[in-house]
């Protein structure tokens, strides 16, 4: 989706972040990325700006996105059938960022569709189970010690036996 960039009120712009923390809170994190994406989504959204001490509502980051499509900015896709819900820019979210702040920069059209951001930071771990089985794991990338401990709890409640023996089932595993 591109846009003409001269349709952007900054004068609202500036305005709404102005007038919410929450609105203040997102576009000072937009403002502070290196890159512009095609589209954001409300779950990565809350994720970044956990890990930034900014916990908000899911509401919250839906209000923000009406209000970036109320003023053009591109526009917000509720999910459905798999799909999650997200913001599509039709201009770049840094330039945003930094209008809605007062700094003067030239509002660029968004990038291409294909510049999505990751959907998560997961990453994929293999833990030799077996001599042949190695089983996949997919953990944050910013796995605590307590979500490992609660991880190896949770695997420790599963019905196995030790030697290769049966489960609680009578199944061999």
């Amino acid at each position: 989706m591109t846009k003409d960039t001269d349709s952007v009120n900054r004068k609202d712009l500036q305005a709404f972040y102005n007038s919410s923390a929450e609105a203040k809170a997102v576009l000072d994190h937009f403002a502070s990325r290196e890159r512009n994406w095609s589209e954001t989504t409300i779950d990565r959204l809350l994720w970044v700006l956990a890990q930034d001490g900014n916990r908000m509502s899911r509401g919250a980051i839906i209000d923000v996105f009406r209000r970036l499509e109320a003023l053009e900015c591109g526009r917000f896709l509720a999910g459905r059938k798999g799909h999650p819900s997200r913001f599509e820019w039709s201009v770049g979210l840094v330039d945003v960022g930094r209008a809605a702040a007062g700094e003067l920069v030239k509002i660029e059209a968004a990038p291409a569709k294909e510049l999505t951001e990751p959907t998560d930071d997961l990453l994929e771990h293999r833990f030799r189970l077996r001599k042949e089985l190695d089983v996949p794991l997919r953990l944050p990338a910013d796995l605590t010690s307590a979500e490992a401990a609660r991880l190896a709890a949770f695997i420790q409640t599963l019905p196995f036996e030790a030697n290769g023996g049966t489960s609680d089932s009578g199944a061999k595993s």
